[in-house]
């Protein structure tokens, strides 16, 4: 097919669909975005050298200008689900990924059909549906067309009937809530209770099935898969490379993916899967399915379990940008679209800027009390411990709507005097200070990344704050785990990403705030305790 295609995200569940997508010739162009430069480059590398097994295909290991012209687009990105833990609850940190992507490969790509593949994948829809600006047609959530994989799989084993023989599916969320509409189950046009009947008939064995069991088969599959392998992309990867052949086809095909709901089933405003024709103009429209009272109720469960996201109790937005410990940043698009969510609510931000001038990208930090409507909601939290170096002086300061600074004032001793007067003379005459420093963290922001992803732990680029946030996933080893040995066997002291909540977990936190003789040394011997301990991977 003569198609181009553009991955973002070079993890295990990118890389591998871009692979797939190679060996099965379903594109002609193949674009692959990561920050990660060197992983990009290597996975591309890889898929490559097999060119001569199959026909030719252009791999990119790009950037999102090489997006241009794009016929698909598919998002990985995003920290992976880790063992136990809820696709729910990987929400904020992806959807804030997904947030600082949006505007830069819609800009590039705007025609493009666009499939989200993150998770959890039914927010993450939702959210891009809502941020983008592009027709909801062109927006195809993976959903639970992997799920219905699974159950008909787990279907053809019970049943000894070849998977193309089984019609049933999983509706609702990719996840926890997810549910099967039985009364939709077919072998072959023929419902699910009937076979039974026929295959006794045939003096073939055939039990029921224990449908809470099947469906437990069908949530747990992943979770089961991550405990035992780590992560899972094989499945995932088969069925995008799926949605990718319907979308480049002739004709129209019904499938399982999560799109925005308006008023099927009774449903509005929010992401599911149920069926859904899907072709070469992408999102066609919701395929009507009889469903029992029972069922419809189980759609509206898990339809309301997304909803819960945001509620009527919610009262305050809490932004920490630049970030501790990633060093992400929100750029002004990134900010209008949270504040165009805002408006119209009782929701208040709280806007701690504490890194404000930390800030290494092309435009300067933005304010999200700059923005129209925005200033009457917006509480903005500061100090001068990081800006200026004057940790240890314990003076901050806050801005926001007279009723609640005034409750603040009411709530906190007075600074010292000395304090006071030093934070004057800083913000009258220190501002080159602020940019020599700015340079010098800057140029150890690149020796800190660099070396971690040239040891094999896999460390995006902060834009903000001094800190780098690595992967040590890779190790085997828990944060906790990996930074206790750490500082036993090296002396080398960092900060165990759980220690941030459960999304940190398998990374750690390392500040680049030392000097470069100390960050060199201390970078030295990580690489010898990753060496001497059996789990280096890098160069």
């Amino acid at each position: 097919m003569s198609s181009k295609i553009t991955i973002i995200g070079a993890g295990s569940v990118g890389s591998t669909i871009a692979y797939t997508l190679a060996h099965d010739e379903i594109a002609s162009e193949i674009v692959l975005i990561d920050i990660n430069k060197e992983k990009v480059e290597g996975e591309v590398m890889d898929i490559e050298q097999g060119t001569c097994f199959r026909s030719p295909v252009s791999l990119v290991a790009g950037d999102y200008a090489d997006a241009k012209d794009s016929d698909i687009v598919i998002i990985t990105s995003g920290i992976a689900r880790k063992p136990g833990q809820t696709r729910i609850e990987l929400t904020q940190t992806n959807v804030n990924i997904l947030k600082s992507i949006t505007p830069q490969i819609v800009k590039e790509a705007p025609n493009a059909k666009y499939i989200i593949v993150s998770n959890p994948v039914d927010i993450m829809t939702y959210v891009f549906t809502k941020i983008s600006g592009l027709p909801e047609n062109q927006i195809i959530g993976s959903g639970t067309i992997l799920d219905s994989a699974r159950l008909r799989c787990g279907l053809s084993e019970h049943l000894n009937v070849a998977q193309n023989n089984i019609h049933a599916y999983v509706f609702g969320e990719h996840g926890d809530t997810s549910f099967i509409p039985w009364t939709g189950a077919y072998v072959s046009g023929v419902s699910l209770d009937e076979y039974y009947n026929i295959a006794k008939s045939m003096g073939k064995e055939v039990k029921e099935v224990d449908k809470d069991a099947m469906l437990e088969y069908v949530q747990k599959s992943g979770g089961q898969i991550i405990k035992r392998k780590g992560a899972t992309f094989y499945a995932v990867s088969a069925s995008v490379c799926k949605l990718c052949s319907i979308l480049s086809a002739s004709s129209d095909s019904i499938t399982t993916v999560s799109s925005m709901m308006h008023g099927e089933y009774g449903i509005e405003d929010v992401c599911l899967s149920t069926l859904t024709l899907v072709g070469p103009n992408g999102i066609q429209g919701k395929v009507p399915m009889r469903m029992n009272k029972n069922e419809i109720e189980q759609l509206h469960k898990s339809a309301d379990a997304l909803k819960a996201a945001i509620t009527p109790k919610t009262k305050l937005l809490i932004m920490p940008f630049p970030n501790n410990p990633t060093g992400a940043v929100m750029e002004r698009e990134d900010l209008e679209a949270v504040a165009e969510v805002l408006r119209g609510t009782n929701i208040m931000v709280l806007s701690d800027e504490i890194y404000a001038e930390l800030n290494y990208g092309l435009r300067p930090h933005v304010s999200i009390a700059t923005l129209p409507g925005m200033a009457e909601r917006t509480i903005v939290v500061n100090g001068f411990s990081k800006t200026y170096a004057m940790t240890g002086w314990r003076l901050g300061y806050a801005c926001g709507p007279a009723p609640i600074i005034k409750i603040h004032q009411s709530a906190i001793m007075s600074a010292p005097t000395t304090s006071q007067y030093a934070a004057i003379t800083a913000l009258k005459e220190c501002d080159g200070e602020i940019d020599r420093m700015r340079d010098e963290y800057n140029m150890r922001r690149r020796l800190v990344v660099k070396s971690f992803n040239d040891m094999g732990l896999t460390c995006f680029e902060p834009r903000g704050a001094f800190y780098a946030f690595p992967c040590i996933k890779s190790t085997g080893m828990s944060s906790q785990d990996f930074c206790t040995k750490l500082l036993e066997q090296k002396h080398v002291a960092i900060i165990p990403g759980d220690a941030f909540g459960a999304s940190g977990e398998g990374y750690a936190r390392i500040s680049y705030a030392y000097s470069v003789e100390h960050l060199k040394e201390a970078l030295r011997r990580i690489r010898e305790f990753l060496q001497e301990n059996g789990i280096y991977h890098g160069i």
